[in-house]
């Protein structure tokens, strides 16, 4: 199987790299597959450098939060006029169909038969289930245990401590506010204390 990075910038597309959008290929029964793990905005546009979009075999977003998501409905235009082209599955986690309803609705054009739910009419929606472990279901445990007060802002200081504190691949636990509340046991000790002679040396007045 090959995995291809078609575009992975955060919430915002760049110029060189919109959001979210991963191309799979496997091979399976004598033919190569085509399976788009997510459709963030700008992708659709960058999907074109690796493969013709409408050789995809089928779409998978792992949620619908915008920039994993928003460059369906463009997908679905296309599916959907000049002529309608066969339908192609689409897995959305369980209990996301409503979601993807609504949007569906937003930007239908009731005026055209083919396109007044174009997500509707360009793929065969199905639902994958929930292991748990899910954004949503960690969004909704989350949400139980933050005060109203404080839910404006939690996510920011959330991925704010993931990004300078609790590293993916080295936590910085010794200077963790909530270290004792954590359920992670292997603690990343205190970097060793750096002599003087390991500082650059100092410039004295004279020097200048």
């Amino acid at each position: 199987m090959r995995l291809t990075v078609v575009s992975c910038s955060g919430s915002y597309p760049e110029p060189e790299s919109p959001a979210s959008c991963y191309l799979l290929e496997p091979k399976h029964e004598g033919r190569t597959w085509r399976i788009l793990l997510d459709l963030a905005s700008g992708a659709l546009g960058a999907l074109h450098r690796y493969t013709d979009p409408l050789e995809i075999d089928a779409v998978c977003l792992l949620h619908l939060h915008a920039d994993h998501s928003l460059d369906l409905m463009a997908w679905a235009y296309r599916w959907t006029f000049p002529e309608v082209l066969p339908r192609i599955p689409l897995f959305v986690p369980a209990g996301e169909t409503d979601r993807l309803a609504a949007f569906d609705a937003v930007f239908g054009i009731p005026t055209l038969p083919t396109m007044n739910r174009p997500i509707a009419q360009s793929f065969e929606i199905r639902e994958l289930p929930r292991d748990g472990t899910t954004v949503h279901e960690v969004e909704r445990k989350l949400l139980k245990a933050v005060p109203a007060a404080y839910r404006q802002n939690a996510h920011h200081w959330l991925i704010l401590h993931g990004r300078y504190v609790c590293k993916a691949r080295r936590p910085e636990c010794w200077r963790c506010l909530v270290a004792d509340l954590c359920s992670y046991k292997p603690k990343t000790p205190p970097p060793p204390a750096k002599s003087a002679l390991d500082l650059p040396p100092q410039r004295s007045p004279a020097d200048v």
